[in-house]
């Protein structure tokens, strides 16, 4: 008993020592295994399946004409559009 008490003491004494260092190594491995993780998901491309499931959308007829027609009628909504296009974010 006196034995194993002693070796337990020095296992304490070790890891009392040296458990900062055990703690950062241990989260920087988890760390590292979420980032590597994250990025192979990131750069997954689905499948073929899933690509041929997609709907392409439908677009009104009547919609575009009503578009076309106000397009046609004022001109400076032309740069509006392709203002809008090149930078989406900006509020006019």
């Amino acid at each position: 008993m006196n034995k194993s008490s002693i070796s337990l003491n020095k296992v304490i004494h070790t890891l009392k020592r040296y458990g900062l260092i055990l703690f950062f190594i241990i989260v920087a491995t988890v760390y590292a295994y979420f980032i590597m993780l994250s990025s192979q998901l990131a750069t997954t491309e689905p499948d073929t399946q899933q690509t041929q499931s997609t709907k392409t959308p439908k677009i009104n007829k009547v919609i575009v004409d009503k578009l076309d027609d106000l397009v046609d009628r004022n001109p400076n909504i032309q740069a509006t559009i392709d203002a809008s296009r090149n930078n989406p974010f900006t509020e006019e």
